[in-house]
C-alpha cells in the first residue's frame, strides 16, 4: 500500500480523471445533440450562444438542471461521441435512431431513456472508454493505459472471489482502483485493499475523482449505494464472462491507437479486437 501512497505523493493529482462538468449521460447526449445540430445545419452563430439558447429550450422540462457550460462536450469525448476538436466522431451513431436527430424538435434526449438501442450504445461506449486519451499536453497522464470499466469489473471480481461480496467502498475505489496505470496492476492494488481492511489505516484519498459516475451509471451490471460500488447479483456470471474475454481477446493487444480506434468505431470492444486478432493471425 505504501507504493500507492508514494506514487500519489510524487504525482499529485495523477489519478483517473475526467472534467468537472456533468457526468449525467442525458446531459452529455443533449450537449452532443446540440453540437450535431450546429454542425449538421451549418448554423452561422457563435457556438456558445447557440448551445445556451438550445439548452434553454430544453430547460423548462428539467427545471432542476442549470444551463450547462459548453465544456460538457469534453465528457462526451471520453465516451467516443465527439473529439476535443468539437467534431462528431461518427455521425451514423446519431443518424441511426430518433433520440439524437435534431434539436429543433425541442426535445431532450432524456425523453428516450427507455430506448433499448440507445442504452446499449451507451454501455458499449462506456466499456470502450479510455481516460485522458486526447490530453497531449499533460504528459504525466500518459503513463495510464486502461479501460477503466474493465479494471473496475476485475477489481470487484477479485474482491468477491475472496469475500463472496462483489463490492468495494467508494473510498477504496478512489484510492486503490483509480491509481491503476495498467490492467495487471490491479492484483497488487487489491492486495493493498485487503491489507488495509485488516489494518484499518487512514487513506489519503485523492481529491476530485468523479469517474465512477460515468462507469457505474452507464453499466447495467453495477450499482452505487450507501457508499459502496457492487456488481448486482444477477450480473456476476455475465461480468466474469466479459472479463475473461477481455483478458484473452483485448488485453494482449492494447495500445493507445487501437484503444482509440475501438472507441470511435460502432463495434463493441470484443467485435473490434476480434478483427485485430484476425489480422495478427494472418501475419
Amino acid at each position: 500500500m505504501n507504493k500507492i501512497q508514494d506514487f500519489l505523493e510524487e504525482n499529485p493529482g495523477n489519478v483517473w480523471y475526467i472534467t468537472k462538468q456533468s457526468q449525467n449521460i442525458w446531459d452529455i447526449l443533449d450537449s452532443v445533440n446540440i453540437l450535431y445540430s450546429f454542425k449538421n445545419n451549418s448554423i452561422h452563430e457563435d457556438y456558445n450562444d447557440y448551445f445556451e439558447s438550445q439548452f434553454k429550450k430544453i430547460q423548462p422540462k428539467y427545471k432542476e438542471r442549470k444551463i450547462l457550460p459548453t465544456r460538457i462536450i469534453s465528457n462526451a469525448s471520453y465516451l467516443g461521441f465527439t473529439d476535443t476538436r468539437m467534431k462528431i466522431v461518427d455521425r451514423t451513431i446519431f443518424e441511426s435512431f430518433d433520440p439524437v436527430r435534431e434539436i429543433v424538435s425541442n426535445e431532450s434526449v432524456s425523453n428516450f431513456k427507455g430506448n433499448n438501442k440507445l442504452l446499449q450504445i451507451i454501455e458499449r461506449q462506456t466499456e470502450k472508454m479510455m481516460l485522458c486519451q486526447y490530453d497531449e499536453k499533460d504528459k504525466k497522464r500518459e503513463i495510464y493505459m486502461v479501460h477503466p470499466l474493465f479494471v473496475l469489473y476485475k477489481a470487484l471480481l477479485l474482491v468477491g472471489e475472496y469475500t463472496s461480496k462483489y463490492s468495494i467502498t467508494l473510498d477504496e475505489f478512489k484510492y486503490f482502483i483509480c491509481t491503476v496505470k495498467h490492467f495487471n496492476e490491479i492484483y497488487w492494488n487489491i492486495n493493498g485493499l485487503f491489507e488495509n481492511r485488516i489494518l484499518n489505516r487512514e487513506l489519503n484519498i485523492p481529491a476530485d475523482i468523479r469517474v465512477h459516475n460515468l462507469l457505474v451509471n452507464n453499466s447495467k451490471a453495477l450499482e452505487l449505494s450507501r457508499g459502496r460500488i457492487f456488481i448486482k447479483n444477477d450480473y456476476v456470471a455475465v461480468i466474469k464472462d466479459k472479463v475473461e474475454k477481455y483478458e484473452k481477446k483485448v488485453l494482449p493487444f492494447l495500445n493507445k491507437k487501437l484503444m482509440y480506434n475501438a472507441l470511435i468505431s460502432k463495434k463493441d470492444i470484443f467485435e473490434y479486437f476480434d478483427k485485430v486478432n484476425e489480422i495478427e493471425k494472418d501475419l
